[in-house]
């Protein structure tokens, strides 16, 4: 059964003025684990003690590529296994490592090679999409030059709703990469109103997402990211796209 974790990038501010205080919140809330992105601007041990006395657990955390190079790599495995986090996640890349298949297929080499360093250490890459991936070739999306060509522990962390922003359809394509969607990010989005929405009131379908995730896309944590600020505070947005999510999962 997956498990429902929140993702932090829009929390940062909080983390930085109130670390035990906010992931306390989140736990109040109902979320099982937390997804942190951004530099490691955070004592490890203090980290550690806030996540112990909370019982949130790390799912992953979203890493930018030069801390995986050969200058920070050992120091980066350091601060994950003190964290006991085995999922890093690259956000973003820049366009010479995306912008035309011979890119993306000489990235998917990197990753595999990064895939192999890091599973001495019990732990795995990824990179979670946005919508640019989702670019139209003559064979498909520019984004399945690297999804055909990963090695099977490397993570495909599909955002579902950045997916479809770019007009592409998250169902097909948890088909297509079987085992390889580890962890999802649930981001509410719109046909008619774009991200400035919430979980249950958008354009996603998913109850047909969920399914597909949990029966063959290999998927152990939903992670839950509320970007918009124009509906909610993301306190706000955070606990009622939890709440609705439940609510389509006891539907299921």
């Amino acid at each position: 059964m997956s498990k429902l974790a929140l993702a932090l990038f829009p929390f940062n501010g909080y983390l930085s003025s109130d670390l035990l205080g906010t992931l306390t919140l989140i736990k109040e809330m109902g979320y099982e684990g937390v997804e942190f992105a951004g530099g490691f601007s955070h004592d490890v041990d203090e980290l550690v003690d806030a996540l112990k006395r909370t019982g949130l657990e790390v799912v992953g955390w979203h890493v930018q590529k030069h801390y995986l190079n050969n200058e920070f790599l050992q120091s980066t495995i350091h601060y994950m296994q003190t964290l006991q986090n085995g999922r890093l996640i690259i956000p973003n890349l820049p366009p010479d490592d995306t912008n035309t298949t011979d890119a993306w297929a000489r990235t998917a080499g990197e990753f595999n090679e990064l895939s192999r360093k890091l599973s001495h250490y019990g732990m795995r890459i990824g990179y979670h999409n946005h919508q640019e991936e989702f670019r139209r070739t003559d064979h498909g999306y520019l984004f399945d030059t690297f999804c055909s060509s990963i090695d099977e522990d490397v993570i495909i962390q599909l955002d579902v709703g950045n997916m479809l922003s770019a007009g592409a359809c998250p169902e097909s394509f948890l088909k297509k990469y079987p085992n390889h969607f580890n962890t999802v990010h649930i981001k509410p989005y719109s046909l008619e109103s774009g991200f400035n929405t919430v979980l249950g009131e958008d354009s996603l379908n998913y109850s047909s997402i969920i399914k597909i995730c949990q029966e063959t896309a290999g998927t152990e944590w939903f992670i839950i990211e509320y970007e918009s600020q124009l509906l909610f505070n993301s306190f706000e947005g955070a606990e009622n796209c939890l709440s609705n999510f439940k609510k389509i999962l006891m539907s299921i």
